[in-house]
């Protein structure tokens, strides 16, 4: 797994008037950026899943909780990957 996120969070102060993102929303949008792909209307649920699935892995595999990640994705990781899905048609 690519770790380029990391750099780009732990780089971030909290001291100054540059605001600390939140690190599984990060993570969530990084991520979404190098697995989501276009897929046929068909597969689109399953897909979903699979990436909802990968996601969650890919987050523990990094030090982030599977609750936080779901916070990140408005607490429907599988919709919000749906709509990733989508917005690659």
């Amino acid at each position: 797994m690519d770790h380029r996120w990391l750099v780009l969070s732990a780089s971030r102060t909290n001291g100054g008037s540059v605001p600390v993102s939140d690190p599984a929303e990060e993570f969530l949008d990084y991520w979404c950026s190098e697995h989501v792909k276009t897929v046929p209307e068909a597969r689109k649920q399953e897909e979903a899943d699979a990436l909802a699935a990968a996601c969650l892995l890919d987050a523990a595999r990094a030090g982030i909780q599977a609750g936080d990640i779901q916070e990140a994705a408005g607490g429907d990781l599988v919709k919000y990957m749906l709509e990733e899905l989508a917005s690659r048609d």
